[in-house]
């Protein structure tokens, strides 16, 4: 099943289709209807430049750098929740990738810097802190 989104889409405006409602949140559509977390599949997003996590985000987070940057986990992630952090260029080396917690710490620090090319990381969150699995 494809879905039918607006070509031009305003800041904040929603669509709903197959029983779902989306919202525009700039550059991307985000679910705004709340399911089960094990219902939804896995997401991919592709970042380009320092970026926080959409709230509920579970899956991986591809990474083209042309610069040091930033990925922020999403905010109040949930207990189980599980984020990949993946070098897809092979630029960490040059142009490291330094990810924080948004609040919870990582492992008990409050960043984490992948910085060897196609390096990445697999964590959970554990309710009060993400871990690397």
């Amino acid at each position: 099943m494809s879905l039918d989104f607006p070509a031009a889409p305003s800041s904040g405006q929603t669509h709903t289709e197959a029983g779902l409602s989306w919202r525009w949140l700039s550059p991307r559509w985000t679910a705004a209807t709340p399911a089960p977390p094990d219902l939804l599949p896995p997401q991919t997003l592709v970042v380009i430049s320092s970026e926080t996590l959409p709230a509920g985000f579970t899956g991986t987070a591809l990474v083209e750098a042309a610069a040091p940057l930033t990925v922020t986990l999403p905010p109040a992630p949930s207990v189980g929740q599980t984020v990949t952090v993946k070098d897809a260029l092979g630029n960490a080396g040059t142009y490291p990738i330094t990810i924080t917690g948004d609040g919870p710490s990582i492992e008990g620090v409050v960043t984490l810097v992948l910085q060897y090319n196609y390096s990445w990381v697999n964590l959970i969150f554990t309710g009060s802190q993400w871990l690397q699995t």
